[in-house]
């Protein structure tokens, strides 16, 4: 693929993350408190309400109570996926045919935007006001998470490669724009080792470079 292509690409997805950012309202580094949390047939937890307080919350409870859950939760919501499960319906409370997620997050004009997601035995559904969610990786760029968990240790036994994917998604929660440009690096990097792979003439391995740079 002619580098001239992926950067053109690289623009457009840019642009799109940029219009859905704007179509909801928010802005880079925004600050979205959750203002409620409503979770029905999720892991242990039947049918769960809970208002949020501004600043700090702080969940309290004996063993299995489903703290963890309930965090699952925001992060399924935040991300997309679980942390614990590789597919969503492992999260679905036993003899329940589905599981429901409702959050209701605060924009900067104070706005209230509710952010659902309902899983079933066979499909998914997500909404965010009311407008469907296509790709579940738009949920990372409207609501962003960053989960630290009991396995934050791997940040130091698996490798650089680790600790860069952590940063990373930090900086992206600082500064969402920022996943169309890594995203378009790692398209480039691509394209320029697999150039290198195959000998192709250096004039091609130059261009991907300079996009590069």
């Amino acid at each position: 693929m002619p580098a001239s292509r992926t950067v053109e690409r690289g623009r457009r997805q840019t642009l799109i993350l940029q219009t859905a950012r704007k179509a909801f309202g928010y802005r880079e580094a925004t600050n979205m408190p959750i203002t409620s949390l409503t979770i029905e047939h999720f892991r242990n937890l039947d049918e769960v309400t809970i208002d949020c307080s501004p600043g700090i919350n702080l969940f309290t409870g004996a063993n299995a109570a489903g703290k963890t859950s309930l965090l699952e939760t925001i992060y399924v919501l935040g991300r997309g996926r679980s942390f614990r499960a590789r597919n969503l319906k492992h999260l679905i409370q036993r003899e329940s045919d589905g599981f429901r997620l409702l959050v209701r997050v605060q924009r900067d004009d104070e706005r209230v935007i509710p952010v659902g997601m309902e899983q079933g035995p066979h499909a998914l559904a997500v909404r965010v006001d009311a407008r469907p969610v296509r790709k579940l990786s738009d949920l990372a760029v409207l609501f962003p998470i960053q989960w630290i968990g009991g396995e934050l240790h791997r940040l130091i036994e698996q490798g650089p490669a680790c600790r860069r994917q952590y940063l990373d998604w930090g900086l992206f929660h600082v500064k969402p724009g920022y996943l169309a440009v890594w995203r378009r690096y790692q398209k480039l990097m691509k394209q320029r080792n697999a150039a290198l792979r195959t000998g192709a003439p250096e004039r091609e391995v130059r261009a991907w470079d300079r996009d590069l740079a």
